[in-house]
């Protein structure tokens, strides 16, 4: 922005040049204070109506004061101890009602703002006159307490604490704790040199030709000469305006000197033009004074410096004639309780000792009832365009002589928030909160547009508040700046998160997942459904379901052909597995079992199929012997049953073995009973032609010796035997085998010249 600058030259006759309780340059200007001795009554002084001449120091404007515009209102109380200092709100106020605790803004005391009060105005408790009067309670002379008291009484006080002689009238009384203090409690009370009221406003002043550049101060500790010297930024105990450094570079006109007095002011003038910080300060340059002999009589001493040895400062001498006997009109005396003379001496409350002749003339020094003891010196001078201090919002230039406007964004030193924006303005600076903030500048609070409403993202955009101002972002689903969004198609853009297993779909702001046939899930995580475990798939009841990854597949059981869905049994007979050629039986093996089972018919051995070894019947080993189909075979043997009825095959005995023996054989030969029970099942076989004769001549007969039975092959006969009776007959020796339907198989003994039906058997393991 653009800066400017104001020069504000400015006349105010100020005191107290800088407020120390705002520190910075605040425009102060002393429009009362009191004067010790005065003879007058600080009331009186203060209601005094305009025009009406005072006793004590008192501005005109004071009687003006609901015209103008006051701001501050301020009481400084000048003690030896450190001056006490009041500053109330002035603004809207009138003579009296600004001193009161509502309106109170500082002091020096931090129970005065919570403590009860029973009195805080400036008129006080009237009946006993005691003014500017801040109470905490009454309780008998012993007992008040109380943190400030103007006591108008003199000697006329009620209690004792607060009587004075006229000499040290008025009695301006104040705690020198932080807290209240009983009034009688002198270890504590303290004592002003003077109270002096300042107010702080706009274009007030009191005598606009002249500017108060200095004025003492009782009980500093500080010289006079200490304080006029001092150069310029030197901090300094006495009121000194900072213009003073820069003397040479002022157009000064005149300069005066003001004895504030009990007895009344006294007043030098001085010509200004041409002069430096000391010179003007001759009597060359003097232009009035209270002494007609001033002007006339010889001086050894006239100058600020003065007597350097003795400390004798702002000296008007006539002459020196030992200490009784020196006389003059003018004298600060500087050197406190360490004084030459006994008439200048003074303690260190009362120093700095401004001395001057009450009388017209020049005075003998140790003339106590002559010499005046003023209750301070002031220096005024008359000059254009120059000030003591700037107002707020500006400061000195390098001439130290007028007010430039301070640039306090630019300094610093403004008060705007972190969040605001300075703006430099003639004599101020404005606080104004940035965009996205709320406040007076000097305190900005966010504002949180996403809440009020008063942003600008769009429907289909979150607004999320930041410090100072809000973003916009398009919610999910969206793309854009958050102004304006448009619909994500994330199937398209690959931005999803569907499984692989998942199908997409695009909505409006997003999407969604299903998980495609054959899984289960949310859509973003997809796990494969085991339909075959889960009983959803829709393989037959003769198929077996196996789960595939997103499927299942169905696939008909061993001994079943079909799709899977619809399984009918395979006839293991329809792929001609069996040795037919061979007499092979084929039977197909029911479902769940698969294929065929292929056997050999009685008389043939082998696996029965035509990939294998086939059938090998007894009857290609035998071919002589027919029916083929009346062979059999049990345990590597070869059995043949003749057919009697339809190939009239009955023989004797002997020619039965011949044919048996023909073919390599002989007759049946039955051992054992596994032999026998398997050729009795065998002539049981609906193949074997013959089968329901009743008897067979069998290989055992006692032909060699009676009642002995050998078999065929000459072994004897052994453990097993179904004879029907032990006893042979005498023709009878040769043994047949009667097969009943029903009874138990018996051996018969026959006469061996009988024609019966007859079995061979042939091998022993190789069958021939």
């Amino acid at each position: 922005m653009d800066r400017r600058a104001a020069r504000v030259c400015m006349g105010l006759v100020l005191v107290l040049l800088v407020d120390p309780a705002k520190g910075q340059n605040a425009q102060w200007l002393e429009v009362f204070s009191t004067i010790q001795g005065a003879g007058q009554t600080v009331m009186d002084a203060w209601n005094a109506a305009a025009g009406v001449e005072v006793s004590h120091h008192k501005c005109p404007i004071v009687e003006q004061w609901s015209s103008l515009t006051i701001k501050r209102v301020k009481i400084v109380l000048e003690a030896s101890d450190g001056n006490k200092e009041f500053i109330f709100n002035g603004e809207n106020s009138g003579k009296t009602d600004w001193f009161t605790r509502a309106r109170l803004i500082s002091s020096p005391y931090n129970d005065i703002m919570t403590d009860p009060i029973n009195y805080f105005s400036v008129e006080g408790l009237n009946d006993a006159q005691r003014r500017f009067y801040i109470s905490r309670n009454h309780g008998g002379c012993g007992n008040d307490r109380g943190w400030l008291v103007v006591a108008d009484a003199g000697p006329s006080g009620i209690c004792n604490w607060e009587r004075a002689s006229t000499a040290e009238h008025p009695h301006v009384l104040y705690s020198k704790l932080s807290t209240s203090v009983r009034w009688d409690d002198t270890a504590n009370v303290g004592k002003a040199d003077r109270l002096v009221i300042y107010i702080e406003g706009d274009n007030v002043r009191c005598d606009p030709a002249w500017l108060d550049v200095f004025s003492t101060v009782k009980g500093t500790g500080q010289t006079v000469y200490d304080a006029w010297s001092a150069p310029a930024g030197t901090a300094v105990l006495h009121n000194k305006c900072p213009v003073l450094e820069f003397w040479d570079s002022l157009t000064v006109k005149r300069v005066k000197i003001t004895l504030e007095a009990s007895d009344g002011d006294k007043k030098f003038i001085f010509d200004g033009l041409g002069s430096d910080k000391n010179s003007w300060f001759s009597k060359s340059r003097l232009i009035s004074s209270p002494y007609t002999d001033i002007s006339t009589e010889p001086q050894n001493v006239f100058s600020i410096t003065g007597d350097n040895n003795a400390q004798r400062r702002f000296y008007i001498n006539r002459n020196y004639n030992s200490c009784p006997g020196d006389r003059g009109w003018l004298v600060v005396a500087d050197g406190g309780p360490s004084g030459i003379c006994s008439w200048e001496r003074a303690s260190t409350s009362e120093h700095p000792h401004v001395l001057y002749s009450k009388q017209s003339t020049n005075v003998v020094w140790d003339d106590a009832a002559n010499v005046g003891k003023a209750d301070r010196l002031l220096i005024s001078i008359d000059a254009d365009g120059v000030v003591c201090s700037c107002p707020v919002g500006y400061t000195f230039n390098s001439d130290g002589t007028s007010c430039d406007d301070i640039d306090e964004c630019t300094a610093g030193t403004d008060n705007c928030g972190s969040d605001a924006t300075c703006s430099n303005t003639v004599g101020s600076f404005t606080c104004a909160c940035n965009s996205g903030y709320t406040g007076n500048g000097v305190t900005c609070a966010d504002i949180d547009e996403c809440t009020a409403g008063t942003h600008n993202c769009g429907s289909d955009a979150t607004c999320s508040n930041t410090v100072g101002g809000f973003t916009c972002a398009c919610n999910s689903g969206y793309t854009g700046n958050g102004v304006t969004c448009a619909d994500i198609d994330e199937c398209t853009a690959g931005t999803h998160n569907c499984g692989s297993d998942a199908t997409c779909s695009n909505t409006v702001g997003g999407f969604t997942c299903a998980c495609n046939s054959g899984y289960t899930g949310n859509g973003v995580t997809c796990a494969d459904i085991d339909e075959c475990t889960a009983g959803t798939h829709n393989c037959g009841s003769d198929a077996t379901c196996s789960n595939t990854v997103g499927g299942f597949t169905c696939a008909c059981n061993s001994g079943y052909s079909g799709d899977g869905i619809t399984c009918t049994d395979i006839n293991g007979c329809d792929s001609n597995p069996c040795d037919t050629s061979n007499m092979a039986i084929c039977a197909d093996v029911p479902a769940p079992g698969t294929g065929a089972t292929c056997t050999c018919p009685p008389g043939y051995w082998g696996d029965g199929l035509s990939s294998g070894t086939g059938c090998t019947g007894c009857a290609s080993l035998y071919p002589a012997l027919v029916p083929a189909s009346n062979f059999g075979v049990y345990q590597g043997k070869c059995f043949w049953s003749s057919d009697a009825r339809r190939h009239k095959q009955r023989e004797t005995y002997a020619a039965a073995l011949k044919v048996c023996r023909d073919n390599g054989g002989t007759l049946i030969m039955l051992k054992d009973r596994a032999t026998q029970t398997f050729i009795l099942n065998h002539l049981k076989d609906k193949r074997v032609r013959g089968r329901k004769e009743r008897r067979f001549w069998m290989g055992l007969d006692d032909l060699n010796a009676e009642k002995v039975f050998l078999w065929n092959d000459g072994t004897p006969l052994g453990g097993h035997n179904s004879f029907k009776s032990t006893a042979p007959h005498k023709e009878r020796d040769c043994v047949t085998l009667w097969k009943p339907q029903k009874r138990v198989p018996r051996w018969y003994i026959k006469d061996c010249d009988m024609s019966y039906p007859y079995i061979c058997q042939f091998g022993g393991g190789g069958y021939k």
